[in-house]
């Protein structure tokens, strides 16, 4: 039996082999064992992560990923050929069912087909729908299409790249679709916007120097960061295609770029295995790379309210990488920074102590903000004690070994609580 793991969209819950659920320590609730046991089911989660769509042999059936309960009946696709997968909207109202050549739009509370199933004429990839619903995406081989869900009319004529399809998403606002073209050789190639409003495409390809495999919308659909196998990930104006220097330069194919949900920040992920979160406004760095135990990655994404990035690869694997942030102002980092190393110039290697007044501010100032900056354990008081023991040992300090003994307690060789509170 193939081993298929779908993650929800707070990254929270996982379907593996026919069963829902929840990751240690990422989830408060634990989830019936649900949908099916199957051999080869196809899953797709909605943009939102709420509802879980299956696709088994001739049947679709969606589930609610909190409740693990079933939000339509199995629905028979006896006429359909041989459908691959699908996708369901952010309300779970609506599903698309795709196989080689054609897709089909299904009323999950009816659970009747909505029209006469979509031709494309090739293979398909992927599908999508827009976040308000309006419209659903295709693509596949070299080609992309767009129609609205409720009538299934065509919004644009079909997108041919000379590249093969890589990646098409919607924006945020629902105003915009993306669709990257890439393939196998070095040849230049782009990504594309349209607006499937009015059925119209941005005039401004997006240009990098090979194939683009990813690209994500800012929360604001403002800007759009693109993730390309020329090492690079470029920030881009979305409504004029304009790009917005500088690009973010890894040291290998860059495979994804994904902004935060308050749009300030940007992680990317690299073909060496390597994460790494940026600056969304001026493209620097925020942390080190994170080096992953696999090349393999399948999605990279804030969760938790931008608290974590949630990594998972080809073979199933997870990872939450937690991230603190700092609280404190540009001009308190500089006031703690005199506080700990005094005023001066590194690169000349002057400095100047700050004044006795000084110090004494920053340090009530800090350590009544902060006074778990300024605490030490237990384990670091009773370690710094057991130095300064063995010092006084060694310069024959009978008097100081006595009393560091004293405070060690050799019985138990801790630290009393008293001592704690008053460092």
């Amino acid at each position: 039996m193939a081993t298929t793991n779908f993650y929800s969209g707070d990254a929270s819950l996982v379907h593996v082999s026919g069963a829902m659920r929840a990751i240690p320590g990422l989830s408060l609730k634990a989830l019936a064992t649900a949908p099916s046991k199957a051999v080869y089911p196809k899953f797709a989660l909605s943009r939102n992560g709420k509802y879980l769509i299956q696709v088994q042999r001739q049947t679709v059936q969606a589930w609610n990923m909190e409740t693990a309960q079933p939000i339509s009946r199995a629905i028979d696709l006896a006429e359909s050929e041989h459908p691959i997968s699908g996708c369901i909207s952010e309300n779970g109202k609506r599903a698309l069912v795709y196989a080689r050549g054609a897709a089909e739009m299904y009323d999950l509370t009816s659970g009747k087909r909505m029209h006469s199933p979509f031709k494309t004429g090739s293979s398909i990839t992927s599908a999508t729908f827009s976040p308000d619903g309006r419209y659903v995406a295709i693509h596949g081989g070299t080609l992309a299409q767009a129609w609205e869900v409720e009538t299934g009319r065509a919004v644009f004529a079909s997108v041919k790249q000379r590249g093969r399809l890589r990646y098409a998403d919607f924006s945020p606002d629902s105003r915009m679709l993306v669709v990257c073209a890439t393939n196998d050789g070095l040849e230049k190639h782009a990504a594309q916007i349209w607006f499937p409003g009015t059925g119209k495409q941005l005039t401004n390809r997006l240009d990098h120097g090979d194939g683009i495999l990813m690209a994500g919308f800012s929360p604001d659909s403002q800007w759009l960061v693109t993730a390309s196998e020329d090492f690079y990930a470029t920030v881009w104006e979305a409504a004029t295609g304009k790009p917005m220097p500088p690009s973010i330069r890894h040291e290998h194919q860059a495979l994804f770029a994904n902004y935060s949900r308050n749009g300030r920040w940007i992680v990317t992920a690299s073909a060496n295995a390597q994460v790494r979160l940026w600056d969304a406004a001026s493209r620097k760095p925020l942390t080190p790379p994170l080096t992953l135990p696999t090349r393999e990655l399948s999605s990279v994404r804030f969760v938790e309210g931008d608290n974590a990035v949630f990594i998972t690869s080809e073979d199933g694997r997870a990872w939450l990488w937690r991230l603190s942030t700092e609280r404190r102002t540009v001009e308190e980092l500089r006031w703690f920074c005199e506080l700990v190393c005094g005023g001066g110039d590194f690169e000349t290697r002057r400095f100047n102590i700050a004044s006795p007044a000084r110090l004494k501010e920053g340090w009530e100032k800090f350590r009544k903000e902060n006074p778990e900056d300024f605490r030490a354990s237990p384990a670091e008081i009773w370690a710094w004690h057991q130095h300064e023991m063995e010092q006084a040992r060694a310069n024959g300090q009978t008097n100081a070994v006595e009393f560091h003994r004293n405070i060690l307690n050799p019985a138990g060789g801790r630290i009393e609580g008293n001592w704690r509170a008053g460092w």
